[in-house]
């Protein structure tokens, strides 16, 4: 379901009096409340990392073959064929990846695209590795 991440994104900051870093893992549906909601917690001064998880059909869309797509958050479907889709989602998918990373930019957030197939301890190491939070890890 979805969650109301500006009122989420208040609460926080006003839970966490001194300046922290604010770790959000999210799919980004809803992208633009979620950005209103970090924009907060960079308003109060704490630093935002942002890992948006991607299942690897979302980023390969290697399907083949007449497919049903079903929407996660809602009753909708489409049956297609999705080798006639793969290039227009494709470039729209990076439309989007691009327009977000750039938002995150804008307010001086940390942007990590992560897979599902990824261990999240792996991709938080490498992460806090990269903010030099861990100096005895390579990256």
């Amino acid at each position: 379901g979805r969650t109301d991440l500006p009122r989420v994104a208040k609460e926080v900051a006003n839970a966490i009096p001194r300046r922290g870093l604010v770790v959000i893992i999210s799919d980004l549906l809803g992208v633009d409340q979620l950005l209103e909601g970090l924009r907060v917690l960079r308003q109060r001064g704490h630093d935002v990392a942002l890992f948006h998880v991607l299942h690897d059909d979302e980023l390969d869309f290697e399907f083949s073959g007449a497919t049903r797509f079903e929407g996660l958050e809602t009753e909708e479907f489409l049956n297609c064929n999705p080798r006639a889709l793969r290039d227009g989602y494709l470039e729209a998918l990076e439309e989007f990846l691009t327009k977000t990373k750039r938002a995150c930019g804008r307010l001086s957030i940390d942007y990590m695209q992560v897979r599902t197939s990824e261990p999240l301890d792996a991709v938080l190491a490498k992460f806090l590795a990269s903010r030099q939070m861990l100096p005895n890890l390579k990256r």
